[in-house]
């Protein structure tokens, strides 16, 4: 009765997101998308309670536990979405990139005001073996040994690599990381960036390219054991 009761309120309240979607003529709209995007994975859907007008949607793909997060935000007064494809896997790895350029100069500019720290915390992120393919980045991570075992995996790396982008200043930046074991792709508002919003909502079908893209990151992770 309660599911029910749930099932109820959420129909509902993604009737409202007509209203704040940007569709227009055959150009489908954003209700349409998580119905269609949730009949197709065979999911649950859920509001996201601490984000205003956003979605969740958890499904099984492959024997694995995934969540789609739909999730609205302002910039300058405008609405504007951003997708989220996410997979809980039992390591608490930290690991996402930075754009090395970026990196140096924050490290260079802290020294002045916290030099043993900054110094303890760039000697660590060097111990990181960033492969070439993804030198223009350093890499973040609360556990060295276990990054280099992921970026050691050539199949690992070109998942990385899949995902990298450059902004409209040219400075590269990757779409995927990992937060406490948390694979996190994120779908940009942008055709130009990869993945974006735009692609999903065309072919909703393509959600299972990406997520078969993270299997064997999410498979690597759940063998990897993290020692203090």
């Amino acid at each position: 009765m309660m599911m029910g009761i749930v099932g109820v309120i959420v129909i509902a309240l993604l009737g409202g997101i007509i209203y704040f979607s940007h569709g227009r003529g055959s150009k489908k709209t954003r209700e349409e998308f998580l119905q269609e995007f949730t009949q197709f994975v065979e999911g649950t859907i859920e509001t996201i309670p601490e984000q205003e007008n956003s979605f969740r949607i958890h499904f099984v793909f492959e024997n694995e536990n995934f969540i789609y997060e739909d999730v609205q935000e302002k910039s300058f007064g405008d609405d504007f979405n951003r997708g989220f494809l996410k997979c809980q896997t039992p390591c608490p790895l930290n690991l996402y990139f930075i754009e090395k350029e970026r990196m140096d100069k924050v490290v260079a500019k802290d020294i002045l005001f916290a030099s043993k720290i900054v110094e303890k915390s760039a000697a660590e992120k060097k111990k990181v073996k960033v492969p070439a393919s993804l030198k223009a980045f350093a890499v973040s991570t609360n556990h060295v040994s276990s990054s280099d075992e992921l970026l050691e995996d050539d199949k690992i790396v070109k998942i990385f690599i899949d995902f990298k982008n450059a902004d409209l200043r040219g400075s590269p930046f990757l779409s995927l990381k990992i937060l406490e074991g948390m694979v996190t792709l994120e779908f940009h508002p942008s055709i130009t960036v990869k993945p974006n919003l735009p692609d999903i909502h065309n072919n909703v079908a393509s959600i299972e390219n990406f997520a078969s893209k993270l299997l064997p990151l999410i498979k690597k992770l759940k063998n990897i054991e993290i020692k203090p």
